[in-house]
């Protein structure tokens, strides 16, 4: 309405937002439906509505009487109905974002559209960042995350904070559900070929250089996958496995592996390769006391 304003009026108004702030725009547009109101009520069309207001706002030569509208509000009033407002806008505006969100993980996922947003719904309500204007999981919470969702899987510091930096595509610092979504995609419905890729990434610290995967690592990788089953009081040499894997595989003279040569060596291990074909569900139960 502001074009539409007289000068003396208009220049008033901005004198009074430079002074007060933005909150001067929402104080006169309520001012001026009090100044109308009773007319209004006998309007219910929506063009002569705005025909109505332009015209009385047009005619409005004495900023004065304006002024004397705007005293009389009850400005607590309006700053409750403001916050109420707020914070239905801010919810509406979520629920818009997250359904982009979700429609274009759908697309770049092999998750289905009932599955990511019972992944959303767990994903806000496990993250307490995002309360507070955070953007994502942090390590700590990432952490918990993962205790919860794979509980047989106990890694070492240094390969959750591996895993960490791998989800993190972005580098940020934290884990964001888009980040989250795609890496699950992977682990519950990724093909072997993308699994055994990740385990490649994963357990080697040159995994994206020319170095590859070293014989070490792939023994820890034997060790970890294997481990759960060691607590049962099942015996087992993750070297004793990998250095057999390596004669078969025809790479017993490395100590280097590249990815191909990696999936060779991996192919030999009939239980890690059940594991990788598993499907793991998406009904995901947070463990929120670790």
């Amino acid at each position: 309405f502001i074009t539409h304003l007289p000068n003396e009026t208009a220049f008033a108004i901005w004198d009074r937002i430079m002074q007060q702030g933005i909150t001067v725009m929402f104080e006169v547009g309520v001012a001026l439906f009090r100044m109308h109101e009773t007319s209004l009520y006998e309007i219910h069309d929506a063009i002569d509505l705005i025909s109505f207001i332009n015209k009385k706002i047009a005619a409005l030569f004495d900023p004065h009487v304006l002024w004397s509208w705007v005293r009389k509000l009850d400005k607590d009033k309006i700053a409750n109905m403001r916050k109420k407002v707020s914070r239905k806008v801010e919810a509406d505006s979520e629920r818009r974002g997250s359904s982009i969100l979700l429609m274009h993980l759908e697309r770049t996922t092999k998750f289905e559209t009932a599955e990511l947003e019972e992944l959303w719904a767990q994903y806000t309500s496990l993250d307490r960042f995002l309360k507070y204007g955070g953007t994502g999981l942090d390590f700590f919470m990432f952490s918990r995350l993962i205790h919860g969702i794979f509980s047989e899987w106990n890694p070492q510091q240094k390969e959750m904070m591996r895993l960490f930096q791998l989800v993190d595509t972005n580098g940020d610092g934290v884990v964001d559900f888009s980040e989250l979504a795609k890496w699950l995609s992977v682990i519950c419905r990724g093909s072997l070929d993308e699994k055994t890729k990740f385990c490649y990434q994963l357990f080697s610290e040159d995994a994206t250089t020319t170095v590859g995967i070293t014989r070490d690592e792939v023994t820890n990788m034997f060790d970890s996958v294997y481990s759960p089953h060691r607590a049962l009081g099942f015996e087992f040499s993750a070297a004793f496995y990998v250095n057999i894997s390596f004669e078969v595989a025809h790479t017993a003279n490395k100590d280097v592996l590249s990815l191909l040569e990696f999936r060779d060596v991996v192919a030999l291990q009939r239980f890690i390769i059940q594991r990788l074909k598993s499907k793991f569900p998406v009904h995901f139960t947070f463990n929120k006391k670790n």
